[in-house]
């Protein structure tokens, strides 16, 4: 009799064991999944932010080039989805700003076992343009502010003699040349032609700001308006005020920055010009209030 009470509660302490042993591997699957599915699901929702950011700012880049808001739509799908992976890109536009969601189905191997098969992984970025606060390599060109339209014809003229902008001719009052190196409260004699020549055509190594004032290169200099080239880029000042800050020494006061694109370089007549056209360009640099052209891309959200 002794012998089957022992042998019942051996029974019984087995099953016991064997119902403890289920739980724990219940709860052992349930590590396994949140470690092992939890880690995949984290590197999907990376890869879900890296294509959402993609996408948003080449669409917003779109933007900054005067594209519209079909073409920018496209791009932001394009870098998201086909670059990226994303299977899914929900995208906003609204001129400057791209929004971007992206998503994509994960599956999941230990989490099965608790009936969850898949699990969907988004991520959401928002893009836009703006002008920029400094501009790098901007050439010893300045212009007066006016409401220039992008994409026709002007012609910047080595000349004092004041030509109406509106017109499509800049000279005069309306344009300068400046010693980019010399930035108030600096009181500076001039650059140099030689120097304006090298700025020319590899721009001022350093960085100009807005709300800076420049100090301004006396006289003409045909010598710099040759060192121009068709199809250059070239970044240009745009002040709004001229101001001696010192005796006899002008200095410019940066409003913003916009990009004209050489057409033709006026380089044997006199006076001496070059032909272009504003464009918008994108570039590197903080942003700032002010847009003449010369642009950045950078992420909100």
């Amino acid at each position: 009799m002794l012998y089957g009470k022992r042998s019942e509660e051996t029974r019984n302490q087995r099953g016991q064991v064997l119902i403890l042993l289920a739980v724990s591997m219940v709860g052992l699957i349930a590590i396994l999944a949140l470690v092992l599915d939890g880690g995949n699901l984290y590197l999907h929702r990376r890869r879900m932010q890296n294509a959402a950011d993609a996408g948003a700012l080449a669409g917003a880049r779109i933007l900054a080039l005067d594209g519209t808001d079909g073409q920018a739509s496209t791009a932001a799908y394009d870098y998201s989805v086909t670059r990226n992976d994303a299977a899914t890109a929900n995208i906003a536009v609204a001129s400057p700003i791209v929004t971007v969601r992206a998503c994509t189905p994960v599956l999941m191997s230990f989490a099965r076992v608790l009936g969850i098969n898949a699990q969907t992984v988004c991520a959401t970025a928002v893009a836009r343009f703006d002008g920029v606060n400094l501009a790098y390599g901007a050439a010893p060109i300045a212009i007066r502010d006016f409401e220039f339209v992008k994409g026709d014809p002007y012609t910047i003229w080595d000349d004092d003699k004041d030509m109406d902008p509106l017109t499509g001719n800049i000279s005069g009052a309306y344009r300068g040349w400046l010693c980019m190196s010399c930035l108030v409260p600096e009181s500076c004699g001039n650059c140099g032609s030689n120097l304006l020549k090298d700025w020319m055509v590899d721009g001022y190594e350093g960085a100009i700001s807005r709300d800076e004032w420049v100090r301004g290169e006396e006289g003409v200099s045909a010598a710099v308006i040759q060192q121009a080239y068709v199809g250059q880029l070239i970044k240009i000042v745009v002040f709004d005020e001229i101001r001696q800050w010192y005796p006899g020494k002008d200095y410019y006061h940066v409003l913003k920055f916009a990009v004209f694109e050489v057409t033709e370089v006026l380089a044997t007549r006199s006076p001496k010009g070059i032909q272009g056209i504003f464009v918008d360009y994108v570039d590197s640099g903080p942003p700032g209030p002010d847009d003449g052209g010369l642009r950045m891309v950078h992420l909100i959200e």
